[in-house]
């Protein structure tokens, strides 16, 4: 069963590293987070469509708790931490390219966009979940067609994410109030976005403050409110995840490269931002399941 998890794993791995190509990737029967470890930020808009079992995780640092028929939207450059999932879970991914995840954002989304930053999970009934996963199947069959023998195949996609979403909103208000956001959580959900945008170039609190017309002190202390950490706290955690990612799935980059793609101007700064948050250099980092391995056998 393990190699089999494996197995399927490796799969989605390569699916999704080939996203771009792909405009989505619909995995199936998900019964493990697809992640092999640790905190991850996805670079990609995720649905989840959960149809069995529970999963524990923490969304930017709050905990939640996501049950059989929530539907979950997860948008691009949020921090997940998984905790534990359920024996029985089972769910339904949709993993959606950057460039689509655009697109949708401006049209779809539109309405939405804040809302899902700041909340992914939402409850439906098993009638209503049933219902967008037939929506679900339209949109697998439709990506998986060649241009071909469907010339306006990326319209068609567009038009089903319409549905999906505009279908998934109505069934949200249905005899439900709207969700509306305060001030702090609309803060935070423009800090995600600029930060994902911008963190090469600008790793400083106080630039990311200025950009929101804020003091970098009230700044700080309403991000402190909503995650429990301040904004500069959050922005090295971030980058470290970052990293993190990078050592763990791009064994086609050195860590040079690595340095280099996440903004450092030199390797030695960032051997000692990593090791710092995280104990051991960049190096040691990628190279600790070997040891691991060497030491159970």
């Amino acid at each position: 069963m393990l190699d089999l998890e494996l197995t399927q794993m490796r799969q989605w791995e390569n699916l999704v590293r080939d996203i771009e190509r792909h405009e989505l990737v619909i995995l199936r029967d998900v019964s493990r987070m697809p992640v092999e470890k640790g905190d991850f930020i996805s670079q990609n808009m995720v649905v989840i469509i959960n149809t069995g079992g529970s999963a524990e995780l923490l969304y930017d640092m709050q905990r939640v708790v996501f049950n059989q028929w929530n539907v979950a939207v997860v948008c691009p450059n949020h921090m997940v931490a998984p905790i534990e999932l359920s024996r029985d879970y089972n769910a339904t991914l949709m993993v959606i390219s950057p460039t689509l995840y655009d697109e949708m954002r401006h049209r779809t989304l539109s309405h939405d966009y804040i809302k899902f930053h700041s909340s992914p999970q939402y409850s439906l009934s098993e009638e209503q979940t049933r219902g967008l996963l037939k929506i679900v199947d339209v949109i697998e069959m439709t990506s998986k067609a060649n241009v071909a023998d469907m010339p306006h195949r990326h319209e068609l996609l567009t038009y089903l994410f319409d549905v999906f979403f505009e279908t998934m909103t109505m069934y949200l208000h249905q005899d439900k109030p709207q969700v509306t956001l305060n001030k702090n959580e609309m803060l935070f959900s423009e800090f995600c976005e600029l930060l994902a945008k911008n963190y090469r170039e600008h790793k400083t609190m106080t630039w990311y403050a200025e950009q929101l017309h804020l003091t970098p002190k009230y700044f700080s202390s309403q991000i402190q409110r909503i995650i429990g950490k301040s904004a500069a706290d959050w922005i090295q955690e971030w980058l470290l995840i970052r990293a993190k990612q990078l050592l763990d799935t791009r064994n086609d980059m050195n860590i040079q490269e690595i340095s280099q793609s996440l903004g450092f101007e030199e390797q030695a700064s960032f051997t000692r931002f990593f090791r710092r948050g995280a104990g051991m250099s960049p190096r040691q980092w990628r190279e600790r399941d070997i040891v691991a391995q060497s030491a159970r056998v």
